[in-house]
């Protein structure tokens, strides 16, 4: 029995990184990019063709604490707001960066309302005034 078979046939990149650890990053990333025998289910998930999807174990496989432990949570409160944890670094202040999480690039919106003034303001602006 094959990894992705112990898996219920659904893994996520980083559990085919971990299982694969022998084999190089751009040489897997090729593999998964072009093989005909798994499918991208979303993002950073894959399954074997011709399987039925298990939803338990894409649900483990998309969950933070086991399949994508580096996964960071977002949450999108019901006023609108965007919540995730954030770490302000040397980086980040020196270059008036924020990072947003991959799981938070289809909630944040590029432009955002000031709350002060209801004018449209670019996230970066608003980075800007705050750093």
């Amino acid at each position: 029995m094959t990894e992705l078979e112990k898996r219920g046939r659904v893994a996520s990149r980083y559990e085919l990184r971990t299982a694969l650890s022998d084999v190089k990053l751009i040489t897997l990333s090729a593999a998964l990019s072009t093989t005909p025998a798994l499918r991208l289910v979303c993002r950073g998930i894959y399954a074997l063709v011709g399987w039925p999807l298990n939803p338990t174990a894409f649900a483990r496989a998309a969950s933070p604490g086991e399949g994508t432990p580096n996964r960071i949570e977002v949450r999108l409160d019901a006023d609108g707001s965007v919540s995730f944890p954030f770490v302000l670094t040397e980086f980040a202040v020196e270059n008036k960066t924020l990072h947003i999480p991959a799981a938070g690039v289809q909630v944040v919106p590029a432009c955002i309302a000031f709350p002060t003034s209801g004018q449209p303001l670019s996230v970066s602006t608003v980075l800007q005034a705050l750093l």
